[in-house]
């Protein structure tokens, strides 16, 4: 009998929910000012993506290198839509950056979960 990977990511979304709740991840809210002809910047919208986050984690000790900071936090985050490096998400009222994603897939490629790496 294979694997059910669509139980496995509905049993992580359950222990997400479970944990923590629903959070959104969002784009920097960007400023429109002027170009060099004094012409208006056009603005572009902010992404928001909704989805579930678990509340905020440490790295260990022995996970700490030149990409994860001793100060870094992670949190799985389950969504439909795919969040993207260098947006923002806050966890406990406090607002982090994201600085890496690491998703574990089938191995067809089916989304189970998706853990972000956070920096403040």
């Amino acid at each position: 009998m294979a694997y059910n990977y669509t139980r496995a990511r509905a049993r992580s979304l359950r222990q997400i929910k479970k944990y923590g709740g629903a959070n959104q991840v969002y784009s920097s809210p960007v400023s429109s000012g002027m170009d060099s002809s004094g012409d208006p910047i056009e603005t572009p919208d902010q992404i928001v993506v909704d989805g579930f986050s678990t509340p905020l984690a440490s790295y260990k000790a022995h996970e700490i290198n030149d990409d994860i900071l001793a100060t870094d936090s992670w949190v799985y985050f389950d969504s439909d839509d795919v969040p993207a490096i260098d947006m923002l998400i806050t966890v406990s009222g406090v607002e982090f950056r994201i600085h890496d994603i690491s998703a574990i897939e089938s191995p067809d490629g089916d989304l189970i979960v998706r853990k972000l790496q956070l920096r403040g």
